[in-house]
């Protein structure tokens, strides 16, 4: 439902117990009388798990035995989806839901995705130890700059994990080896695509373009290892994500027309798929092109867009980025120093010791 106006039947009963406003759209927001949750809840029961969620949410209080379980495979069913386009969406739709393992799993997942890491990381100490959430661990691990550890949580897991080999291929790409990365992020890919993951697919076919670039590997390599993550990629931001990763490549070569081109053609993308990173970083990549090209007001004005859709997101690292970005086009030290104190309160170390570096730099 979230969002869509229900029809016919379930429409009549909504309304009758008060569960949808004057426009027949569904009030999402508990608490709810004893009599709307019993009717929330017969409503889930007979609904498919896609169409349930909202539903199981509204009848939080009421859930007991088979209720509960099938109510928390709803809520997981959501929020994997809301997860690979919108994840601030997927965090806010798991709030109030049951606190068990598998809502747990996915709020930390959300949590990593939004460069929360130090919230992500107390989540995690709370789970059940499982391979997932050892992997998941040594995600956030890696994104912390803690590479050693990130490594040390490989060792354990098993070699067919598509996660394990992204993962892999980051840390290798990390060490200087671009090579073996693609050779991970390859592997990666097929396991994405044998489970169906064909968003994250892509985003492995991705990484290995990027690799192939670190690499130097000729043009004509790199621009066919693009294209071939492109034709896999289905979903509007998946496709996003590449032409922002090509857009950057295309910059570097110097062809700036080309770069600006596809960054606006994956803000295209990222307004159909509804995501806010996506145009965040869109429009912070924008800015750094107008502010190499020596086009201030733009650049300035990218930054800001990109600024405001990365709070809306809560991605704290992509507001980082622009904070230091919008420092060194106005030559302002507040910002950088924001950005640094907001990755030291997200546990992002690493990160924020490159941006002391750059806050160092520059000139007061």
């Amino acid at each position: 439902m979230g969002g869509r106006r229900p029809g016919g039947e379930i429409l009549a009963r909504l309304k009758l117990q008060g569960l949808v406003d004057a426009k027949g759209m569904p009030w999402l927001k508990p608490p709810l009388g004893l009599e709307a949750q019993e009717e929330a809840l017969a409503l889930a029961r007979g609904r498919p798990l896609r169409e349930a969620g909202h539903l199981y949410r509204l009848a939080v209080p009421l859930l007991r035995g088979e209720d509960l379980a099938r109510a928390v495979e709803a809520f997981v069913a959501e929020a994997k989806v809301l997860l690979s386009r919108n994840p601030k969406g997927a965090l806010d739709f798991l709030q109030g839901a049951p606190d068990l393992p598998p809502v747990r799993l996915l709020r930390t997942r959300a949590l990593e995705r939004l460069g929360r890491f130090r919230e992500a990381l107390a989540l995690l100490a709370d789970l059940p130890e499982s391979e997932e959430v050892r992997l998941l661990r040594g995600v956030i691990a890696f994104r912390l700059g803690r590479r050693q550890e990130a490594w040390q949580v490989l060792e354990g897991i098993r070699e067919g994990s598509a996660e394990a080999w992204n993962l892999r291929g980051y840390l290798l790409l990390g060490e200087g080896k671009p090579q073996e990365a693609a050779e991970a992020f390859a592997r990666a890919a097929v396991r994405f695509l044998a489970q169906g993951e064909e968003e994250r697919y892509a985003g492995a076919l991705g990484n290995r373009a990027l690799a192939l670039a670190e690499g130097g590997a000729a043009q004509e390599v790199v621009e066919r290892a693009f294209q071939e993550a492109l034709s896999g990629a289905k979903g509007a931001l998946a496709r996003a994500r590449l032409l922002l990763n090509l857009g950057v490549y295309r910059e570097r070569l110097g062809d700036f027309a080309a770069a600006e081109n596809l960054y606006r053609e994956a803000l295209d993308l990222g307004e159909e798929g509804g995501s806010l990173e996506v145009l965040g970083r869109a429009w912070n990549n924008l800015g750094v092109l107008y502010h190499r090209q020596g086009r201030g007001e733009e650049a300035e004005d990218a930054y800001r867009k990109a600024l405001l859709l990365a709070q809306e997101a809560g991605e704290v690292v992509l507001t980082a980025a622009v904070l230091a970005n919008l420092a060194e086009l106005r030559g302002e030290r507040a910002f950088l120093e924001e950005a640094v104190a907001l990755l030291q309160e997200a546990g992002h170390e690493s990160l924020a010791e490159r941006y002391r570096e750059r806050l160092a730099r520059l000139v007061p």
